[in-house]
């Protein structure tokens, strides 16, 4: 018996231990700039001519600001300057316990926080799947902030709204101990190139050291606002109707570009919607065959495509 519990403890000591930071992580990490607010530090790239129009990439769950790692330099040499944070609880920002640090809200409340740091008044934003959540709580707050908005695979409905079955899990009774599996160094790097591949229609582009920089912080706490997002989607659901009406108010020019493989994320339904909303003309609207979720994995030179054709519309 006493075998028995010290393998067990081993087990345990072999999913939940710490292991060393890989280099490519930390190298990466030390590219990034930082700022505190609230308390939390925020890790974010900001990039390009400090006086250029500016395009702040918002990203989604369980990614950080490195989905975006093939869109940003294609964008800084055509003059512009970027700016992609990674949500605080995401990437190298912190991950605290408090969930009320997690509300969509206070997501809002730092990204303009930053904003306000760099001297931005307004910006350009690309947004993707909670990043979306957060630009209509940003949107709400200060319409006049943004000039013009790409949409990639997020919602404001629960029309065509399917959350991955994973996420069910991660909200369900078994949430502890999935969070645990993800995090720990036995099965986390496959989980979460399992998940990442179910997402993504070309999954055999994903090598290790993408793995590693997209795990890495799930290993540290990630699980945090992923579980409290899954275990609270009845009430992100509720919050739609304001979303809704706030995008009605929306008078900059839009483009939604869409990975019509998503199993999450229904186009015919989720885009028609966004179309009536927005107003977006169907030239606007604009579908990819071949790619899934993560349109930023997989079609990274379609979305700088679309973001530059968005930067050519005259703002209103």
């Amino acid at each position: 018996m006493k075998i028995r519990l010290i393998l067990i403890a081993l087990m345990f000591f072999v999913i939940d231990g710490c292991s060393s930071i890989p280099k490519s992580v930390e190298d990466r990490r030390n590219s990034l700039s930082y700022f505190e607010v609230d308390g939390d530090r925020l890790s974010y790239t900001d990039k390009g001519p400090q006086n250029a129009q500016v395009i702040v990439l918002l990203h989604g769950l369980p990614s950080s600001s490195y989905l975006y790692r093939n869109i940003i330099d294609p964008l800084v040499n055509k003059g512009f300057r970027v700016v992609a944070p990674d949500l605080l609880g995401f990437g190298a920002s912190d991950k605290p316990d408090n969930p009320t640090s997690y509300a969509f809200e206070a997501h809002a409340r730092r990204t303009f926080a930053l904003m306000n740091h760099l001297k931005i008044a307004k910006a350009n934003f690309v947004v993707h799947d909670l990043g979306g959540v957060v630009a209509w709580e940003m949107m709400g707050l200060h319409p006049e902030r943004f000039e013009r908005l790409l949409i990639l695979n997020t919602t404001a409905y629960s029309e065509g709204f399917n959350p991955p079955s994973e996420m069910k899990m991660l909200g369900g009774v078994m949430g502890g101990t999935m969070s645990s599996m993800m995090e720990g160094n036995l099965m986390g790097p496959s989980l979460t190139r399992k998940f990442l591949s179910e997402f993504s229609a070309f999954p055999e582009k994903l090598t290790d050291e993408d793995i590693a920089q997209y795990w890495w912080p799930i290993h540290e706490g990630t699980t945090r606002p992923m579980r409290l997002i899954a275990e609270n989607f009845d009430s992100i659901v509720k919050k739609f109707p304001r979303y809704q009406a706030i995008l009605k108010a929306y008078q900059g020019p839009v483009i939604l570009l869409w990975g019509k493989k998503d199993k999450v994320l229904n186009f015919e339904k989720i885009s028609s919607q966004f179309a009536r909303d927005l107003k977006i003309p169907p030239e606007r609207i604009v579908p990819i065959e071949e790619s899934s979720h993560y349109l930023q994995e997989d079609q990274p030179r379609i979305v700088v495509a679309k973001i530059l054709e968005l930067m050519s519309i005259p703002a209103q």
